[in-house]
């Protein structure tokens, strides 16, 4: 969660620099390391639990996945943050990606219920509770709900250098096809480059 954040406030403090070139390498190399080794098929984030962060390239076991809420909220400003400054979609499709299959999956049907951690197995024992002693998940998830609205009106006007690939490469179906995040069924094929 930390790398996100601090990602993010480092790729918005260059854009804001009002320097005529900024060079965003160095974020985009790090964006493209963190989401083709140390990121689940979700786009959750943190392999870890007990450090709430990465673990070494590839260490994704889907039963230890942290996959820690806020940590996926943190790679979401981070996206908005590249693709404001670059206008790549690739920033744009990873936001989406995330938002339904690693933030939401946070959050109980009812909205009043929520998981810190979102392994990609359970065994049944793992519940939604409606409070955390740690309450930055519920904050953080308004923090990206409420505003989605005004997200999608600027991302109209970011104009896209669209590839129609994954961030990992991949060519994929375009995720608007699919309702990722309550009905069985995607309609999803990857093709290798």
């Amino acid at each position: 969660m930390r790398f996100g954040y601090t990602m993010a406030a480092e790729t918005c403090r260059l854009r804001l620099s009002h320097k005529e070139k900024v060079d965003f390498g160095p974020q985009e190399g790090l964006w493209q390391e963190m989401v083709t080794r140390r990121m689940y098929v979700t786009g959750g984030l943190g392999s870890l639990p007990v450090l709430e962060g990465f673990g070494k390239d590839y260490e994704l076991d889907p039963k230890l996945a942290y996959a820690e809420t806020c940590a996926t909220l943190a790679s979401l400003f981070w996206d908005w943050e590249l693709l404001t400054a670059t206008g790549k979609a690739c920033y744009a499709d990873l936001f989406e990606w995330q938002l339904y299959n690693a933030a939401q999956v946070g959050v109980g049907q009812n909205g009043q219920c929520y998981l810190y951690n979102n392994p990609l197995a359970a065994d049944g024992n793992l519940t939604r509770e409606p409070w955390f002693r740690i309450p930055c998940c519920p904050s953080n998830i308004s923090r990206v709900l409420l505003p989605l609205a005004d997200i999608s009106i600027r991302l109209t006007k970011i104009p896209l250098q669209s590839t129609n690939t994954s961030p990992a490469g991949c060519r994929t179906t375009p995720p608007h096809l699919c309702r990722l995040n309550w009905k069985a069924g995607c309609p999803l094929s990857h093709r290798l480059p």
